[in-house]
Order: C-alpha cells, then structure tokens, then sequence
C-alpha cells in the first residue's frame, strides 16, 4: 500500500479496488449478503438467498436478552470492542446505529480498547 501522494514505482504492481473496500467488512453487519449472487451463472437455490445468520448487531441484542432482565441496562452500557476487524474506520459509528434500533432503557454506550494488534 502507499499513500495517494507517494508516486507509483515502476516495477510495483496496481490492484484497483472499488466497492470491495465496503463490501467485505459489511460482511460482519450483513451476513446474509454472502453467496448472493447477481450474474447469469447458475447456483444452487441456496446460495442465491445468502447466508441464514444474524449479524453482529442482532448477536449482541439476542445475547444481551438472553441475560436476566435486571441485568440488561449493565450490559447495554457496556459494550466493548477489542482489536481486530474492530480497528477498521467507522465500524464503532456503524455498530451503534444499528443497535440504537433495538429497544433497551438505557443508554447505548459503546468504548473502543486503546490497544493495538499487530500482525506477526
């Protein structure tokens, strides 16, 4: 990767990429947007409908409800995210809109770990 003010190297290689840049980390929101496909090509009937699995806000939202009532405002308002597909731009803005769609009482409070992993 290089910055869009760096200049190309001649011997380097470019890999354009367009809505895959969206697409993929949605994957994590929308499940059942895998095996959807728009083509001429033939696939299996249930392929075509997508993945049958809740994303991640609908996850949380059942877990939370699966814990004794008294203690669902807790959890609501302690939401934490930690590294990994967490550290991608937008997704804490991402997560809260689609959970601020799920009833609770309380606040919807969600923080973010300082902490950085690293590949190795």
């Amino acid at each position: 990767m290089r910055a869009s003010d760096e200049p190309r190297s001649e011997a380097g290689q470019v890999l354009v990429m367009n809505n895959e840049r969206f697409v993929v980390p949605e994957i994590l929101f929308r499940p059942d947007d895998i095996g959807k496909f728009h083509s001429v090509i033939k696939v299996r009937s249930d392929l075509a409908q997508g993945l049958q699995q809740m994303g991640l806000a609908s996850t949380v939202a059942y877990v939370i409800s699966l814990l004794p009532e008294d203690l669902h405002e807790m959890f609501w308002a302690n939401i934490g995210l930690i590294g990994g597909n967490t550290n991608l731009p937008g997704f804490r803005a991402r997560l809260s809109v689609l959970l601020s769609r799920f009833p609770n009482k309380t606040v919807l409070i969600i923080s973010r770990s300082g902490y950085k992993s690293y590949n190795l």
